[in-house]
């Protein structure tokens, strides 16, 4: 990062610039954590600026115990500021032992989980003055932050051990919480402006770039609308380093906001530009002595015609937020509807049992009982018996659910044979099968589970002996997602629950035929080394993915760049594609669906 001056500099510029009084009295501004040439060349500009800290962090000894947070954090007047400017680098204070601490460091009274030897009191600061900060921004504040990664602080009062929290070196704003925006570390110097009409800051901007190193990239949530976003500069993979966020208040004409930049060598320069030539324009009620001031543009002086196009403007605005909010109630409703399929991959229990009932009826199953639900109507005992039964067909199917939070064990793997085995006896019939289907490592997302192999072969040699089938839940969810993606017919997917060991998600009516050997951008297509079987032009091809079965129409063959009708194993075919260029990915295999 771009070295700050020394402390002796700082002291003499600071008591030459305090002295300068205060042009003019509106806006009120203070720089927090910034160098002093900062405040100097605002100040001679006329500007009423002051200083302010969040506090700075400090070493201590790495073996130390002494964890306590001590803070310099000064932001006099706070409460009254209208644009706060945030520097979120911030010098490291050696201090080795308590004796080399100054008077001016407070005890906080809290303790913190050390990160090495560094102590940071900054993020307690900022929570602290969160709802004053959450004031200003209300009532048309504006926020200038030159960004740093994110990062977790905890605290806790070491004579309460249950008073502890986490908060981070972005809290004082609940608008940059990590539910609105994603800040995560990535270093640079290369940047590109978002060269739009939207982007006010880029003429600006542009003047400073060669001299510009960002330590962070950000990403917007869903919970900022895009209208209330605009990235300013980007790095060279696309990613945004730069942006401001629009926040929305009860005064329509005081709009707030919050800017966001990577770090440069000439802030003072940069912000005394941003401060004559883009914030009267964003925000003239800040400015009521500037001669930049946008009162041309309020609508008593704008000409009419601009003012009809205008509130064209504000009605295509307003439409657009209503569809937006049908769409997201037609997001929830659809939710909820498919609750047993969200169900599956992170539920246990009865929930995960219905669940698993639901999606069996979807796949076509007709005669699926509760055996809970059914011991209770019949009041009888349910607690040492099967979870699901399906009747279709003979053989009766025994099912056993479980949601768990790691691999499953022996005995979880097993259970449906031993109620299988039960039934056996209890019904005096022998065709029963059993299936075991199992929410493995059920709190992490499911891509990221073992699924190669969530059960051991030891238990996959097992199931083969006994004739007993095994799934994971994950297993039911790509199998359902792929039967309503492609209308699969019921018949060639049931037929699967019925087989032992571990049960796959490829339909009965598939010919595995080979794997997508290469993928074309430009033009778009893909080859397929066939490995079985045939392909003809015409034919319905299946590609596995990692969440689903994704078909696709052979409209095209190629053999070394000739067309052909039809194509035997041992060579490579290039298939043309325009709809699912982006899901393929080369060693996908490829099935042929029978005529």
């Amino acid at each position: 990062m771009f070295k700050k001056k020394n402390k002796d500099t700082e002291s003499t510029e600071l008591n030459k610039v305090f002295s300068i009084q205060a042009k003019y009295l509106k806006p009120k501004i203070m720089l927090i954590d910034l160098p002093p040439d900062a405040l100097s060349a605002l100040k001679q500009k006329g500007y009423n600026v002051i200083l302010g800290s969040f506090g700075h962090p400090y070493k201590v000894k790495q073996n130390s115990y002494n964890n306590k947070v001590l803070t310099d954090a000064k932001l006099p007047n706070y409460t009254e500021q209208e644009i706060i400017v945030i520097d979120l680098s911030s010098d490291i204070v050696n201090r080795t032992t308590e004796r080399e601490i100054p008077s001016d460091y407070k005890d906080t009274g809290l303790c913190t989980e050390k990160n090495g030897s560094i102590i940071d009191p900054r993020p307690l600061a900022m929570i602290w003055r969160r709802h004053d900060s959450e004031r200003i921004i209300n009532h048309g504040g504006i926020f200038i932050i030159f960004a740093e990664p994110r990062e977790n602080w905890t605290y806790y009062d070491p004579e309460d051990q249950q008073m502890r929290f986490t908060t981070n070196n972005w809290s004082f704003l609940s608008c940059l919480d990590t539910e609105h925006i994603a800040i995560t570390q990535d270093n640079g110097y290369e940047i590109q402006i978002n060269d739009t009409e939207k982007n006010f800051v880029k003429s600006v901007l542009s003047k400073h770039t060669k001299k510009i190193e960002f330590s962070c990239i950000l990403e917007r949530t869903y919970e900022i609308p895009s209208k209330n976003w605009c990235t300013f500069a980007s790095n060279k993979f696309g990613q945004i380093v730069s942006a401001v966020i629009l926040i929305n208040t009860e005064n329509k004409k005081r709009p707030s906001w919050v800017l966001i930049f990577p770090h440069m060598k000439d802030k003072a320069g940069f912000l005394l530009e941003l401060t004559e030539n883009v914030l009267p324009a964003i925000a003239p009620y800040l400015f009521p002595f500037s001669e930049k001031t946008s009162w041309l543009y309020e609508r008593t002086y704008d000409l009419t015609q601009v003012n009809l196009l205008k509130d064209n403007v504000e009605h295509i605005e307003v439409n657009c937020e209503k569809q937006i909010d049908d769409i997201k109630e037609q997001i929830e409703k659809c939710r909820e509807e498919n609750k047993y399929l969200y169900d599956l991959l992170n539920e246990t229990d009865d929930v995960l049992v219905k669940a698993v009932i639901e999606a069996l009826n979807v796949l076509g199953f007709s005669q699926v009982i509760d055996v809970d639900e059914e011991s209770r109507r019949n009041g009888t005992e349910a607690s040492l018996k099967e979870d699901i039964q399906i009747k279709d067909v003979s053989p009766i199917l025994v099912v056993d659910v479980k949601g768990i939070t790691g691999l499953p064990s022996d005995a979880e793997a097993t259970q449906a044979h031993r109620h299988a085995t039960m039934r056996m006896k209890e019904w005096g019939r022998t065709d029963i099968n059993c299936l075991t289907i199992i929410n493995h490592q059920r709190n992490i997302p499911s891509l990221d589970r073992e699924n190669n192999k969530p059960y051991r072969q030891e238990q996959l040699d097992s199931a083969s002996q006994i004739d007993l089938g095994l799934m994971t839940t994950w297993d039911l969810y790509r199998l359902l997602r792929s039967f309503l993606r492609n209308k699969w017919e019921p018949e060639n997917v049931k037929p699967l629950f019925y087989k032992s060991k571990r049960i796959s998600i490829i339909p009965e009516n598939y010919n595995y035929i080979g794997v997508v050997k290469n993928i074309w951008p430009n033009p778009q297509a893909f080859g397929v080394l066939l490995e079985k079987g045939s392909l003809d032009k015409g034919d319905i091809i299946g590609f596995e993915t990692p969440v689903e079965i994704v078909e696709y129409e052979v409209i095209s063959l190629q053999i070394e760049e000739e067309d052909v009708q039809h194509a035997e194993a041992g060579v490579e075919v290039g298939i043309k594609t325009t709809e699912f260029s982006s899901l393929l990915k080369k060693g996908y295999k490829i099935y042929k669906r029978k005529k």
